[in-house]
């Protein structure tokens, strides 16, 4: 296939940075959306009665570190045409100029089949709480993690006996995640109470605790794109990519 074919205003620029926030975006649109595409028939992914995504729309494994697109700028809704494989998914590094042998299947591929778009507005997944409850084993431990809410002898013992029960708040963010052919390429994460990282596996009974919540929060508040919303144009867009002195 022609590289052509691909719309290279999605690509990364040499001079541009990654770490793209939030709170940046909306203070150009306060209705900006971030997106995904859904690879099935819009009626096998939604339940109409209740405007809820199913399983089929986004399945649970996919709930952490969800991707996603930035629209409004230079990526376009016809842009979900295109998938990015191979060295064109790989995370994309600060300064590094794409080549056009890059630009080329398998890298790529163009997605013909059915599919529909999804997306959530940034002011309703980005810095939005989401409680759960851990136990902790020791008061070390619930010291360390400096959660604050009572005395660690003051919380709830477990069922088990084997530690004390604090509830905790961590919240969803949205990462710029640039890759090798799409800067616009976002994830929304989760990130508990007690750290700096995101939750990236579902080990324990508070991690899957945390998934619960975020899922029932992807699963509702969603937006149909662009039969529900048209994406708002981000005025000033470039004045976010630029690398900062």
């Amino acid at each position: 296939m022609s590289q052509q074919n691909y719309p290279i205003e999605i690509l990364p620029q040499a001079g541009w940075r990654k770490g793209i926030t939030g709170d940046e975006i909306r203070s150009l649109q306060c209705d900006a959306v971030v997106a995904r595409r859904i690879d099935c028939d819009k009626n096998d992914a939604i339940d109409d009665t209740f405007h809820v995504l199913k399983d089929m729309g986004i399945c649970r494994r996919r709930i952490l570190n969800l991707s996603t697109c930035l629209l409004g700028g230079k990526f376009k809704l016809e842009h979900f045409g295109f998938s990015q494989h191979e060295q064109g998914e790989l995370p994309w590094q600060e300064g590094y100029c794409i080549s056009q042998d890059m630009i080329a299947e398998p890298n790529y591929k163009e997605e013909r089949n059915f599919w529909f778009v999804v997306g959530w507005k940034i002011a309703d997944v980005d810095g939005i709480e989401v409680p759960y409850k851990r136990t902790y084993g020791s008061k070390k431990d619930y010291d360390n993690a400096r959660i604050y809410v009572l005395e660690y002898e003051k919380l709830p013992m477990s069922s088990n006996s084997k530690g004390r029960i604090a509830d905790c708040m961590g919240s969803l963010r949205i990462t710029h995640d640039p890759v090798n052919l799409n800067y616009w390429h976002f994830t929304i994460d989760a990130y508990p109470q007690d750290t700096t990282a995101p939750l990236t596996t579902l080990k324990s009974e508070w991690q899957k605790a945390i998934v619960d919540n975020i899922e029932d929060i992807i699963r509702h508040v969603y937006i149909v794109l662009p039969d529900e919303m048209e994406p708002s144009e981000i005025v000033g867009i470039e004045s976010l990519v630029k690398k900062r002195p």
